[in-house]
């Protein structure tokens, strides 16, 4: 029968070389555990940089002295004397006749009074001697229309009247009369005027005027009031 093994029995070698085999597979699984830890325990430190603006340096400024402006001397403004006028020698005077003087007086005043005079009977001539209307024409147009009522003749009339009757002076004057059917003006009356020359003139002239064919107009007299201007 063979024998079995002894375990005790076993070479010492062998059983060095089993555990330094073992002590040698150990350190190698731990070492690197370690260095693992180390790594995670280790925390990330963040640094934040502030960067400061530069501060440029601010440039001199550099003041540029100018000269002095010299200030000219002013000229004083020669003063312009006034020329002496040469007094002239009065010369002596004449002595007046005044009876000669007194005469040229005289003169002038009766041919100043005769100018006046002329012209008082020149506006007084005016004014008597009316102006002449256009009775023909007039006249006329009565025989050739047919007038239907007064209204339209009565437009016809007044307007005759005011183109041939000018007034001598500036102004206007509301005058009212009565015309009749034998073509005569009566009963002049002023209403409104603020000349004495030119309400006479008015008064002469329209009492002497006379129109023809009245009756185949109207066969009663009739009011009118007309204005007469001159701007």
């Amino acid at each position: 029968m063979k024998r079995k093994p002894n375990l005790f029995n076993i070479n010492k070698k062998t059983i060095y070389r089993v555990v330094t085999f073992h002590f040698i597979v150990i350190l190698c699984l731990v070492i690197p555990f370690r260095s693992f830890k180390k790594q995670k325990k280790q925390s990330l430190v963040v640094n934040n940089i502030i960067l400061k603006p530069e501060i440029k340096p601010i440039p001199k400024q550099t003041f540029i002295k100018r000269a002095p402006i010299k200030k000219s001397p002013t000229r004083p403004i020669p003063v312009k004397k006034a020329p002496i006028q040469k007094k002239t020698p009065l010369k002596k005077a004449v002595p007046i006749d005044k009876q000669k003087y007194l005469s040229l007086l005289d003169k002038l005043e009766k041919q100043i009074k005769s100018l006046d005079d002329k012209k008082e009977i020149i506006k007084k001539s005016d004014l008597r001697i009316p102006k002449k209307v256009k009775t023909l024409s007039l006249d006329q147009k009565i025989e050739t229309a047919s007038f239907d009522n007064f209204s339209k003749f009565k437009q016809i009339l007044v307007k005759e009247l005011q183109d041939n009757l000018n007034l001598p002076e500036y102004g206007e004057v509301r005058v009212s009369f009565i015309i009749h059917p034998e073509g005569k003006i009566t009963d002049v009356l002023i209403l409104d005027s603020k000349s004495e020359i030119n309400q006479s003139y008015l008064k002469n002239s329209l009492s002497e005027i006379s129109f023809k064919n009245m009756e185949k107009v109207f066969q009663e007299k009739k009011k009118l009031i007309v204005i007469f201007k001159n701007d």
